[in-house]
């Protein structure tokens, strides 16, 4: 989570971060919330509806996905979003779904 904040915080309006939860109870999850600082949007897939679909196995499962809906990245396992390479792959994908203007 801290390092998903500071990804938040480092792209604000070029990048849009949402965890998922799965199949905890809303007071559980208001209560981590109320001590714990998250800067991104959490929902809530409390049949496991949504883990099935994307074929998630392993948590956390995290996945970049273009404004066309591509996965572009994918990373099983807990992940610290400011390592280098992985900033170098935010990068090159932000700039790949830039929109072309003409001159």
């Amino acid at each position: 989570i801290p390092s998903l904040n500071a990804l938040q915080e480092k792209y604000p309006n070029q990048l849009v971060i949402v965890g998922i939860n799965m199949a905890e109870k809303i007071p559980a999850i208001k209560q981590f919330l109320q001590k714990t600082e998250i800067l991104f949007t959490i929902l809530l897939d409390s049949d496991g509806a949504v883990l099935k679909k994307w074929q998630v196995y392993v948590f956390p499962t995290s996945f970049l996905i273009s404004p066309q809906g591509k996965i572009d990245y994918a990373v099983v396992g807990a992940v610290d979003w400011l390592q280098e390479d992985i900033i170098k792959t935010i990068e090159s994908m932000l700039k790949a779904n830039v929109p072309n203007h003409p001159s």
